[in-house]
């Protein structure tokens, strides 16, 4: 199949994905829990009062920035040519280039080449995100996310087992606290892709590590890259 000929988005396309997600009435946290235990836990470690109702307004933020910087990435990808920017950012990132055919692809595998297989799996991040389907619980809690009760803090912690669920951390909040609010936009796609391919976008290897995604997408941005992504996909 010619990459031409199905992936070069026009301006009408674009269009249509941009005033999707720019609709004031599409929420996408529909579901955000904060019981007042947690509510205190919050305000008590972030050493302010703040209202239940801005913690949710700053996911949805989030989301929004995450969903928009996603479908940018895509777009570099599903265009033909690509760009050599494009391509040499997609090798620092993944290794191989866009165009690779891996070995294991089958016939029965859709996607063209290894650059459509990254944007593939971006695009059912974004999805999800922007879907309203995720359940957001405001601070580190093991009824809510148990398999995150070994951590003692993280930015975020989501389930390996096909939950869609994200408990936020502390270190997320101090994030907010200070305005780094690119640091929680990719924050939340980097659990997307956790909770959508479970253990097969983990944290090991270039197309199964969460962090490698993050710096293609912060790259492709123009956003600053944190050192833990570049440690963690270096």
């Amino acid at each position: 199949m010619n990459l031409s000929t199905k992936y070069v988005p026009n301006d009408s396309l674009l269009s249509e994905i941009f005033q999707e997600l720019e609709t004031p009435s599409r929420k996408r946290v529909s579901i955000f829990t904060c019981s007042a235990s947690d509510h205190k836990k919050l305000e008590e470690s972030l050493k302010m009062s703040v209202p239940i109702a801005n913690l949710k307004s700053a996911i949805e933020d989030a989301a929004d920035t995450a969903i928009s910087w996603a479908y940018n990435a895509i777009a570099r990808l599903r265009v033909s040519p690509r760009t050599a920017a494009t391509i040499n950012t997609f090798k620092n990132c993944f290794v191989k280039p866009p165009d690779w055919q891996p070995p294991w692809k089958t016939n029965a595998m859709k996607w063209i080449d290894f650059g459509d297989l990254i944007a593939t799996r971006l695009e059912d991040a974004a999805k999800i995100l922007n879907g309203g389907w995720i359940k957001y619980n405001c601070i580190e809690n093991a009824a809510h996310c148990p398999e995150c009760a070994s951590l003692s803090t993280y930015w975020a912690c989501s389930s390996f087992k096909g939950k869609y669920v994200i408990c936020l951390g502390k270190d997320f909040w101090e994030a907010w606290k200070s305005r780094d609010f690119d640091s929680l936009a990719i924050t939340l796609l980097h659990e997307a892709l956790h909770i959508y391919f479970r253990k097969t976008v983990a944290h090991s290897g270039r197309s199964g590590n969460a962090y490698c995604y993050e710096r293609f997408v912060l790259t492709v941005n123009n956003r600053t890259i944190p050192k833990i992504v570049t440690d963690s996909c270096p």
